[in-house]
């Protein structure tokens, strides 16, 4: 039987913006940062029972996910900066936006991040003291399934749901929030930790550095319960979620969740359920609540492929888009093209994204010119693979 004993937690952050232009990962096509729309960061907490027998430091960075080579990286300085502490014991949560460098732990940024997370980590292990906790769960609508689904039995990822053999969405979502709050041993709160199952993406196609909707979450919440209360975000259970509603695309009763208001509009959506619970986490508050921690290797079996999914498909980034009267159907002009690249906006239509499609277009037609048009700081290769977390476009 698991005992109840007292619990030490500790909080740090560091920034981990990139120091300057950054080429941005997570679409097909590269990205360079022409500035910093919100500041990227790294919070940490660290949990100890009082007794020594269960820890944890649980580390939350505004990045498209943290590569296996960075955590064992991580893993090792940990094992000679903090003494004692069992480092398989380390868990990672990224955010998954879309506006961020790529977290290689080879590259010079790689190097950069790795020494701030590092600090986080030792600095919130460094200040654990005696806490308590207090769980509450909210509702706020975040992300929406992305898949699409057809009458053939195939499905697309943002697939067109005008057409008439649209079936419905491949599977659900979930408007849930799931909040922990956390306190010291003087009554004042220290920090929360939030899951959300919705990555943060709203901003995706965007040409500057963004922590998307969390950013909006940090800023309300600190300003409501102080700016010394930490956030520790996680990315809930979210492969095909995504934060555009596709049956209700573009109404005008919602903004855009292609651009900042929309992001906006999220962020305040989760800030408002969070401050609304405040009140039940503070009436579950416990000075000595169960601590178990355990680390588990699964092998999760590779997916079965049948011989009708192996047959070729058009990529739904060269699928054909509809005309719309604001935007030249392909292949636009190249003044067109390269406008659509530098000030990525509301893509036409409920295919997306509508303006990647045809700037990719408009580039494999006029490959060389198309290139000399482009503005030197958004000039892509269109040569990066896609975010491994959303590679799976179509089936």
């Amino acid at each position: 039987m698991m005992q109840s004993e007292e619990l030490l937690m500790g909080w740090a952050v560091e920034d981990i913006t990139p120091p300057g232009p950054a080429v941005l990962f997570g679409q097909y096509y590269d990205r360079l940062s022409g500035y910093v729309e919100s500041p990227l960061t790294a919070t940490a907490c660290a949990l100890e029972s009082a007794g020594g027998q269960e820890q944890a430091i649980l580390l939350s960075i505004d990045l498209i996910w943290c590569p296996a080579a960075l955590i064992a990286a991580l893993r090792q300085i940990l094992h000679s900066r903090i003494p004692g502490f069992n480092s398989q014991y380390l868990l990672v949560h990224a955010t998954h936006t879309h506006s961020a460098p790529e977290p290689d732990v080879h590259s010079a940024y790689g190097q950069h991040l790795l020494e701030k997370l590092a600090a986080a980590a030792v600095s919130a292990w460094q200040q654990r003291q005696p806490a308590s906790v207090g769980r509450a769960l909210a509702y706020a609508v975040a992300g929406h399934n992305r898949r699409v689904r057809y009458a053939d039995g195939t499905a697309e990822m943002y697939g067109a749901t005008d057409r008439p053999d649209f079936t419905g969405l491949e599977g659900p979502s979930d408007s849930a929030v799931d909040l922990l709050f956390c306190w010291n041993d003087a009554g004042a709160l220290t920090g929360i930790i939030m899951n959300v199952p919705c990555p943060a993406q709203v901003t995706e196609a965007k040409y500057y550095v963004s922590a998307d909707f969390w950013s909006v979450v940090k800023k309300r919440l600190q300003d409501h319960f102080g700016q010394d209360v930490q956030l520790l975000a996680q990315c809930g259970a979210a492969g095909d979620i995504s934060p555009r509603n596709l049956l209700r695309p573009y109404t005008p009763d919602e903004p855009n969740m292609w651009d900042l208001p929309g992001m906006v509009e999220v962020g305040e959506r989760l800030a408002r359920a969070a401050i609304a619970a405040y009140a039940d986490a503070e009436k579950n508050r416990q000075n000595q609540p169960v601590f178990k921690h355990r680390s588990v290797t699964l092998q999760i079996p590779y997916r079965t492929v049948s011989p009708r999914n192996m047959k070729p498909r058009k990529p739904w980034w060269r699928t054909s888009v509809p005309a719309s009267p604001s935007i030249p159907h392909p292949p636009a002009p190249l003044s067109t093209a390269s406008s659509l690249i530098s000030n990525p906006t509301k893509p036409p239509g409920n295919t997306a994204p509508g303006i990647i499609k045809r700037a990719i277009t408009a580039y494999s037609a006029n490959r060389k010119s198309f290139s000399n048009n482009i503005p030197a700081t958004a000039k892509s290769r269109f040569t990066r693979p896609p975010c491994t977390y959303c590679a799976s476009a179509t089936r």
